[in-house]
């Protein structure tokens, strides 16, 4: 499958100039066959690949062919159909339309590579071309190859793509070197921090203490206070027990107070009694004394 050639063309110097800055991974691997061997009009470009890291999906294998001169003559791309570490690609171009399309062995180089390999990997097949007579299209052609006016425009987008990417370079550097000069300013305060930190816990842990000699001491105060409450309960009964007998002797005295009262009534009423008998005995006998003495 062909896609525009500046494109195609400005992926292909991006994937290898970035692809270097990658991590170290395990190595990706392609190959490419092209069929048919001797090419008169369209070919296919096919073969398999293998991520050293990861998925094949959503990848793409990078397509360069070249005539006997080693000038490019077609760039194309083609999606790796596969989601696994494996997967294979074709894509089916056309030949000839310009006049770098000349009789001759032709070489077909396939690039493949994933974002995290260091790498990229690489593999080439050929197939010869007969051009018809009279040659090509000139610089108008159409199919797979390019014409000059289209390599200008190619070469003049991968000038401004690789303008590009310096500049992107020359900022990741910046923001590298700025990160080192904000090192030293980052530990400062990472130890200022740590050191609050400890303190913080070192106040927690004398809080705790305190918290424990309360504790303490409200478990003393506690017993005292069960002590006293104990006391109290103990006079409460004591005094409960006194006004009990207080009572009784209330009790007592009332009784006592009513029988000498009683008592009293008694004596009054014998010593009343006596008397009217002794008057009476008395009258009795000056009578009789008095009728003794009368004629």
């Amino acid at each position: 499958m062909k896609i525009s050639t500046a494109i195609a063309s400005g992926m292909l110097l991006a994937f290898l100039i970035l692809s270097p800055l990658a991590a170290a991974a395990a190595a990706d691997a392609v190959t490419v066959t092209v069929t048919p061997a001797a090419v008169t009009s369209t070919y296919t470009v096919s073969g398999g690949v293998t991520a050293g890291s990861g998925s094949v999906a959503g990848t793409a294998v990078f397509i360069k062919v070249a005539n006997p001169s080693g000038s490019t003559v077609a760039v194309a791309s083609s999606t790796v159909s596969g989601s696994g570490a494996t997967g294979t690609y074709s894509s089916t171009l056309t030949s000839g339309g310009s006049s770098a399309w000349t009789t001759g062995t032709y070489s077909v180089t396939v690039t493949y590579g994933t974002n995290s390999s260091g790498t990229p990997a690489k593999a080439s097949a050929t197939f010869t071309y007969t051009s018809s007579a009279g040659g090509g299209g000139g610089t108008t052609g159409g199919g797979g190859g390019l014409s000059t006016a289209q390599l200008n425009a190619i070469y003049g987008n991968l000038t401004q793509i690789k303008s590009q990417i310096t500049s992107i370079n020359a900022t990741l550097q910046a923001i590298r070197t700025s990160s080192s000069s904000n090192s030293a300013a980052i530990t400062a305060l990472q130890t200022s921090v740590t050191s609050q930190i400890t303190a913080l816990q070192s106040s927690l842990s004398n809080l705790a203490t305190v918290v424990g000699q309360l504790q303490t001491a409200a478990g003393s105060a506690s017993t005292a206070i069960a002590g006293l409450q104990s006391t109290l309960a103990s006079v409460s009964s004591t005094v409960s027990t006194v006004g009990s007998q207080v009572t009784s002797m209330q009790s007592s005295i009332a009784g006592a107070t009513t029988a000498a009262n009683n008592a009293s009534s008694a004596v009054s009423s014998t010593q009343t009694y006596v008397l009217v008998v002794a008057a009476r005995t008395l009258l009795a006998r000056q009578w009789a004394y008095s009728s003794a003495r009368l004629p």
